[in-house]
């Protein structure tokens, strides 16, 4: 579990990093438009030792709490996601660790980009949303098979054969490598407290890989969309 901890707290600022990078480190950086939003922007970056970009969206969200962008970006058996993401068929607990900190999550996807990008299978370690001491909301997870995670637990025989599992019958493994979201109060509405309506500003960051041989081209399209969904 410490092991685990650990490294989720590594992949945690990572997300915290990229969020706070200048828009000079970024490979393209361009403004786009979503209903009810102000001040959005698409970030595209190429790390090294990934064939996949990572992207991440920011836009300011005014009159919300904190409880709702939590129960948006929620990942569980009930979650709301799962009655509005179109892409999202289940998502599975399968052991929660740390006193509540952190789980091991297993999402079912269904088909999308038209057929594109079949149904696929994720692994995860997600640790749970939490303030920071300077007010930022984190949450965030990692692949179970992704370099990021994988790296690390060499020492863990148990850890090593958990991300070794192949995907289930009939499925195809994608990998999250990493994925979180970052709220910070822009005004003092959103600081007084978790129900009071206020601006926020919202940046949600993935690197994920679809796996199944999908071209990169294709797999980058549906995480821009992924991304574009859940905030609209």
């Amino acid at each position: 579990e410490a092991l685990l901890l650990s490294v989720l707290e590594g992949g945690v600022e990572n997300l915290r990093q990229w969020t706070q990078a200048p828009t000079s480190w970024w490979d393209d950086c361009k403004s786009i438009r979503i209903s009810g939003l102000k001040d959005v922007s698409h970030h595209i970056k190429k790390l090294d030792g990934f064939p996949i970009k990572l992207q991440m969206v920011t836009a300011e969200w005014e009159n919300i709490c904190l409880n709702d962008l939590l129960l948006l970006s929620e990942a569980s058996e009930t979650c709301l996601k799962l009655s509005f993401d179109p892409v999202i068929d289940t998502m599975t607990t399968r052991l929660q660790f740390g006193n509540g900190k952190a789980r091991f999550l297993r999402t079912m996807t269904r088909p999308t980009l038209m057929g594109l990008i079949s149904a696929r299978e994720v692994d995860s370690v997600l640790r749970e949303p939490e303030t920071m001491p300077d007010g930022l909301v984190v949450g965030g997870g990692l692949g179970l098979q992704s370099p990021l995670l994988v790296d690390k637990i060499q020492n863990s025989d148990y850890l090593k054969a958990v991300a070794s599992q192949p995907p289930s019958k009939g499925k195809v493994r994608a990998v999250d490598h990493t994925s979180g979201y970052i709220f910070k109060p822009l005004d003092d509405a959103a600081r007084s407290g978790p129900t009071a309506r206020g601006t926020w500003k919202v940046h949600y960051i993935l690197l994920s890989e679809a796996g199944g041989g999908v071209p990169h081209w294709a797999a980058e399209k549906g995480v821009i969309k992924a991304i574009i969904d859940w905030y609209t």
